[in-house]
């Protein structure tokens, strides 16, 4: 993902305010801050507030180690919270790019219904069903 206005201190702490980690790095410029990385589980030992689950043929219940499509959510919130202005992209399962804290709120429900499983499934699971976090299966 790429993070842009928001500084890497910034988007550090946003992550560990939810319980996750990012992993990335600084790669701002002359027109502003930019921030390049990905968002994962902690790596203090702690649980794993949102963990995802496999994508794969007959494996759904198989945790990876990755974080779900609600913790995306939320860090995302939580960058738009102080940063209404902010752009965030993603490139992995189809194009994100939510502009502004606005943008996100009227678009972001949308993403939880992209199919990120293998065609032998017909695409399941969708990204708001790979989760056993409390809100598996919720897109809200």
């Amino acid at each position: 993902m790429k993070i842009f206005d928001v500084p890497m201190k910034n988007v550090e702490m946003y992550a560990k305010q939810i319980g996750c980690r990012f992993e990335g790095r600084d790669v701002s410029n002359g027109a502003g801050c930019r921030v390049e990385g990905r968002l994962l589980p902690p790596d203090d030992g702690s649980e794993n507030p949102y963990q995802r689950t496999s994508a794969g043929w007959q494996q759904d219940e198989r945790k990876v180690y990755a974080v779900c499509w609600h913790g995306h959510r939320d860090f995302y919130r939580r960058i738009f919270q102080f940063y209404p202005d902010a752009r965030i992209t993603s490139g992995r399962y189809g194009k994100i790019d939510f502009r502004g804290s606005e943008n996100f709120e009227d678009t972001y429900i949308e993403t939880g219904y992209i199919d990120m499983g293998p065609e032998i499934t017909g695409g399941y699971p969708q990204m708001k069903d790979a989760c056993s976090c409390p809100e598996s299966g919720e897109a809200r």
